[in-house]
Formats: C-alpha cells, structure tokens, sequence
C-alpha cells in the first residue's frame, strides 16, 4: 500500500503545472506502482549489503573489543557507535531510494536500474550537501516527535477528557508525519532539479 500511495505522493509534487486532484493523484499511484515496486525489490538489495555486509564487518571489529573491555564503559560507547552507523547507513539507503523514485518520476524513466544510475550519479557528485538535507529534515522530525510526545505524557490520566485529548494529540502526529513526508519528496525534489546531474 505504501509504494501504490507513494506514486502519487512523488508524481504530484513532481508535476508543477498538474493539479493535485484525487484523480491524478490515483493515476499517478498507478502509472508508478510497478516501478516503485521494483525500486523496492532493488533497496532491499541495499538493505541485505548494508546490514548484511557492512554492519557485520563492523560488529566484527569492535566485538574483541567490547569482550576484553575491563569497564562497562567501552562496550557502552561502542555499541553506541555501532546503533549510530547502522542509523546513518540506514539514512544513506533511504536517501539513494528516495532519489532513485524522484529519477524515476522527473526523467520518466521506466527502467528502474537506470534511474538507479541517475540517482547515484547525482548523489556523487553532491553526496554531502544531499545527506545534509536529509538529515536535516529527520532532525526536524525528531524535534517535532519529541515534542508531541511531550504534549502526549500528561494527558494519560482517567476520564474522558484525557482520552479525547490524546486522540487528538495522536491524529495531529499522523498528520504531521504525513507532512515531513511530503516535505522530504519535495525537498529532494527541488534539490534534484535544480541541480541537473
């Protein structure tokens, strides 16, 4: 359901003279179901090298060390460190896949690897600028979750009231998630275009 929807997410904001009408929106889900469906097959290779590769060669460095660590100091630190690489990485596949649908969708290209290769040729060459974006937005992200969780926490008493306010409270998250979405497709979106591989 994700990847239908978010052919209509990407192919509205990529269409600046198209309205963004329920019919559009539907024809975009469509028109781009079985590409991003193909992108999707495509970053779980991605997730398989990161994961699977990556983080193993890593926790394979730092596990002697966390082993013979004479405090529990060392072993807290580095598996910290591990969870921030992982986290990072995991950035790095979303940001490549992210681009990799804006290729598909601004280039009209039906071959997915192909726009993969567009994707990577233009985060090349601007890998850090892109990345700072990225980051960026789930910085907003996670500023904005801390904070309606924080509107969330007093509102867990008995009663109705409560309740009728952390329903609220809980929608007004949907949405907001819906929105950082929208604004990391139209970020990127903009950032791509702007600057032609």
């Amino acid at each position: 359901l994700q990847v239908f929807l978010n052919g209509g997410v990407f192919g509205r904001l990529l269409d600046r003279e198209g309205k963004a009408t329920l019919a559009a929106f539907t024809g975009d889900c469509g028109r781009y179901f079985g590409r991003f469906t193909r992108v999707f097959l495509v970053s779980l290779v991605f997730l398989f090298l990161t994961f699977g590769i990556v983080l193993e060669l890593v926790s394979a460095l730092i596990g002697p060390a966390m082993e013979s660590a004479p405090t529990e100091w060392l072993p807290l630190i580095l598996s910290n460190a591990h969870f921030l690489i992982a986290l990072l990485l995991l950035s790095v596949v979303h940001m490549v896949v992210d681009y990799t649908r804006i290729a598909v969708v601004a280039d009209d290209e039906r071959r997915v690897l192909k726009a993969l290769r567009h994707a990577l040729i233009f985060l090349k060459r601007r890998f850090f600028r892109a990345w700072a974006l990225y980051l960026l937005i789930v910085g907003a992200t996670l500023a904005g979750t801390v904070a309606l969780s924080a509107a969330l926490g007093p509102l867990g008493g008995p009663g109705p009231a409560p309740v009728v306010a952390a329903f609220a409270v809980m929608q007004i998250y949907i949405l907001f998630r819906l929105l950082v979405r929208m604004l990391f497709v139209a970020a990127q979106a903009e950032f791509y275009r702007s600057h032609p591989y």
